[in-house]
């Protein structure tokens, strides 16, 4: 009966028990990681504080960075035609 059960009581099982739970630490690290850049990224963002909704805030993301590149790009050309 006990050999029915290698995993839930023998050596292997403790051994699965401990691999599930530095899986779940490190995935834990892993989203804790997610929601500190997340955070970085809605600080740098014009109005990106308020936003909850991930995709909105990566759609905005994208305009704003062409909005800097448009900027950028004009600059150069005001600095060049000088």
């Amino acid at each position: 009966m006990g050999s029915n059960y290698p995993t839930q009581w023998g050596n292997g099982g403790l051994h699965m028990r401990g691999r599930k739970r530095k899986m779940r630490i490190a995935l834990s690290k892993k989203r804790k990681e997610t929601q500190k850049r997340l955070k970085q990224l809605k600080s740098l963002i014009p109005g990106g504080l308020e936003m909850d909704n991930l995709e909105t805030l990566i759609q905005t993301t994208a305009n704003y960075i062409s909005l800097l590149e448009c900027k950028v790009s004009l600059l150069r050309n005001c600095l060049l035609s000088m």
